[in-house]
């Protein structure tokens, strides 16, 4: 019998990255092993592993080939493929054990160079070029030579000389390879056919079928794969959940999204990232509240913990008006040490104390906020305050100074101010100073204009 490669187990896991498989289809083999009849005096799998055969033993020459049978008992009974009776010469079956043996032994060079030669030799068997075929593809997709992994597989399958068990579980294979290559749509050609030519219902090939459609952004093809993968599994993979919720985001369904992210909740519900989608979609349906409720409630339970999520809290809090508890999250964020003390932190706190008619946090947290700036809109913000909102005229005009000299995008506006200012300092030829400055920009030419001609 032909021995199975050391690492094909590790080998299929580094293919199924994308694929998000739970396990139940049975793990494809490349070179699969077959019991074959007893009459035939062929010895099965389980001997061949433990010691060798009778015809190794009696150092047998001959070329003679032998009849592969199909298993007992088929993986795919309801195929609608003829299974073909795969010829196995001894030479050949030596040749392409050692070459799995060398796959394993991570000797690729010389594994490849025997396959090769089977491939190519003119006495091969179709069903021993079908199996180094196969044997070069793992090879090469050991190697990260996934084209030509892609292409050796492809031509395996094409030989149709594999035992059903053997060709489907390549065909399966060789669509999660393609995937994980980003050819989505030679991935679904190849599952659809999977599908088609074995009339197996498996969770796991709904869900690569889901997969591919969603990379190819046909989402509503890919929501009824991914339901039906659901429908079949006792324990649905997680990642196939959140495709599905994916998928519903991308169509803007919203509701169903939030149904599916309440369900995945009600199994998880300290799940951080399902609360932060949950809310999201909740947002996005006009839930507003309900979305707050949420994220409130996880943080208070102390699940809320990443700066993207707290920065959702501390947004909706904004949105819905409430910012005196957006201005305390984010006080406590930066105090924890969850949200870092930068330009956007101080910023958004700024804008909460604002928005409350906290003035005075909002000019310190301006002035914090100018210590992150590349340029003066912070401490013309600041300024702006401390002038008209807090009657610390001085200190304002300050700042406002400083923000024309880093650069702001209204510099007329700042000069308006900083006349304002002077006038409430009693310096009359420094106000109109400052208003002749600002008579030189678009923003606040009419309105230095004005007060200049109403005070000559």
């Amino acid at each position: 019998m032909i021995k199975q490669s050391a690492t094909h187990s590790w080998w299929l896991c580094s293919i199924a990255f994308a694929i998000f498989l739970s396990g139940s289809l049975p793990a494809p083999t490349r070179a699969q092993e077959y019991d074959e009849e007893a009459k035939k005096g062929v010895e099965p799998a389980s001997a061949v592993d433990s010691r060798r055969s009778s015809w190794a033993k009696k150092k047998r020459k001959t070329t003679a080939t032998k009849e592969v049978a199909a298993p007992a008992k088929s993986q795919y009974p309801n195929a609608t493929r003829a299974e073909p009776k795969g010829k196995l010469s001894e030479a050949g079956q030596k040749d392409i054990n050692r070459a799995y043996d060398l796959i394993g032994e991570e000797k690729y060079s010389a594994a490849e160079a025997i396959l090769r030669d089977v491939a190519e030799g003119k006495k091969a068997t179709p069903y021993e070029r079908a199996l180094a075929l196969q044997g070069l593809s793992s090879a090469a997709w050991e190697q990260e030579r996934g084209a030509e992994a892609l292409d050796y597989g492809k031509r395996a399958l094409a030989t149709n000389a594999l035992p059903n068990d053997a060709h489907f579980s390549g065909m399966y294979q060789l669509a999660q390879m393609n995937v994980a290559e980003e050819k989505y749509d030679q991935a679904l050609a190849l599952i659809d056919q999977w599908l088609r030519e074995t009339r197996a219902e498996k969770a796991d090939a709904h869900a690569l079928r889901g997969n591919a459609l969603y990379r190819l952004e046909r989402f509503p093809e890919a929501a009824t794969s991914l339901k039906r993968a659901i429908e079949l599994s006792d324990k649905p993979n997680d990642s196939w959940t959140q495709m599905l919720l994916g998928t519903y985001y991308e169509q803007e369904n919203y509701a169903e999204a939030a149904k599916v992210g309440e369900a995945m909740l009600a199994k998880n519900p300290d799940n951080e990232k399902l609360i932060a989608n949950l809310a999201s979609a909740y947002s996005e349906g006009e839930q507003n509240e309900k979305a707050l409720a949420l994220l409130d409630g996880a943080y208070k339970r102390g699940v809320l913990k990443s700066p993207e999520q707290i920065k959702q809290l501390y947004q909706l809090y904004n949105y819905l008006e409430k910012p005196q508890d957006a201005a305390r999250v984010i006080n406590e964020g930066i105090a924890k040490g969850t949200l870092k003390e930068d330009l956007e932190t101080t910023k958004a706190l700024a804008y909460a104390h604002v928005t409350a008619e906290q003035f005075e946090p909002a000019a310190a947290a301006y002035g914090k906020a100018a210590q992150f700036a590349k340029d003066g809109e912070m401490d013309y913000q600041r300024g702006y305050l401390l002038v008209q909102e807090l009657d610390k005229v001085a200190e304002g005009k300050a700042a406002l100074a400083t923000a024309i000299q880093r650069g702001v995008a209204k510099p007329g506006n700042a000069w308006i101010l900083i006349g304002n200012a002077e006038l409430e300092l009693g310096n009359k030829a420094a106000a109109v100073a400052a208003y002749q400055k600002a008579r030189g920009y678009p923003e606040s030419k009419s309105m230095a204009e004005t007060w200049l001609k109403g005070n000559k």
